[in-house]
């Protein structure tokens, strides 16, 4: 994960002025806890780091899954933490304002069904682009990490590799 973070910012840096906003959505996920932990510890990044957390803020399970994940307390905007979902682009509007960089490390997982697969591997990665894209700032500041744990290499993965979740992480 370190060299992630180091090629991010790397990236970032060479091509920004300044300190980066980062956004990291499935904030929550296996990925998403190590790369953000890995950002709120690394003094360029700007901070409170921001986590994209699937769910409501009303929501007392979603509260409770970002206090284990993310290590916060009131687990909200105050702490960098927003709740959208990656398939309704207008719940990312405020967790996207001012970012300049969104490491995306969202995962649809194996018991959903391939509606909902393709809805967040590919849908929801396009609406997160856009987010960033729409919310604000010169667009050649901005930078997309596509941050993926499963092995995205094999153009036709069998089911027990990922199957169709393989898929549309490569297109």
């Amino acid at each position: 994960m370190r060299a992630v973070v180091a090629l991010l910012l790397g990236s970032v840096s060479a091509s920004l002025a300044g300190t980066p906003t980062v956004l990291v959505t499935g904030a929550t996920g296996g990925t998403g806890q190590l790369l953000y932990a890995q950002l709120v510890a690394d003094t360029r990044v700007a901070q409170p780091v921001r986590a994209l957390v699937h769910g409501n803020a009303s929501d007392p399970a979603a509260k409770a899954k970002a206090a284990k994940a993310l290590n916060c307390t009131q687990c909200d905007e105050s702490e960098g933490v927003y709740y959208g979902d990656v398939t309704d682009p207008a719940s990312m509007r405020d967790a996207m304002h001012g970012v300049t960089t969104v490491a995306i490390a969202v995962g649809a997982g194996f018991t959903l069904n391939s509606t909902l697969q393709k809805a967040i591997e590919f849908t929801g990665v396009e609406n997160q682009v856009s987010a960033l894209a729409g919310s604000g700032g010169s667009l050649e500041e901005k930078r997309v990490v596509l941050c993926s744990s499963m092995a995205t290499t094999n153009p036709h993965p069998s089911p027990f590799e990922g199957g169709p979740i393989l898929f549309w992480k490569l297109n």
